[in-house]
């Protein structure tokens, strides 16, 4: 989710299409990559003992990712047919939601898990953690790698 820098011979009504679209993407990806980090430090930082608000701070970001991706696939395709840079906006929130749903909700749960040993507890969340991690950032990429690529392909470059 980078901005972006004009190159290119389009014309400027085109190329002000690309770029617009590009933006538009972009603002809605980083609103669902800022709010899932938002809930990601409010877990980190919030005492064990206070599991139930940070299942509701979960319950309520899950939610909010969802409205993003309802925003995502509210937008008109570029050129009226062009999907890539939307699709690829929408796997990376759908992402989001995933874990959120998944790993995230089985990382409260082992939280919550009192009868568990500390090493086989230290195993699982390592395990969560590394797949939360995993996911995230191979959505990141692919959204990126395509995000460059819509670029290249309507004449411009993204700004790193």
């Amino acid at each position: 989710m980078v901005g972006v820098l004009a190159l290119g011979s389009l014309t400027a009504c085109n190329f002000d299409s690309a770029v617009e679209h590009n933006d538009k993407v972009v603002a809605i990806v980083d609103k669902a990559t800022t709010t899932y980090d938002a809930y990601g430090k409010f877990a980190t930082e919030t005492e064990l003992s206070e599991l139930d608000a940070i299942e509701q701070k979960r319950k309520e970001t899950l939610e909010t990712e969802k409205t993003y991706l309802a925003e995502l696939g509210a937008l008109k395709p570029y050129n009226s047919d062009d999907t890539d840079l939307i699709d690829a906006g929408k796997e990376y929130v759908q992402t989001s939601i995933d874990v959120l749903e998944n790993e995230e909700k089985a990382l409260l749960a082992l939280w919550a898990n009192e009868e568990i040993s500390e090493e086989e507890f230290e195993t699982q969340q390592k395990e969560l953690i590394d797949a939360i991690n995993e996911k995230l950032d191979t959505a990141g990429d692919m959204f990126d790698k395509k995000q460059e690529q819509f670029a290249k392909d309507h004449g411009y470059e993204v700004e790193e």
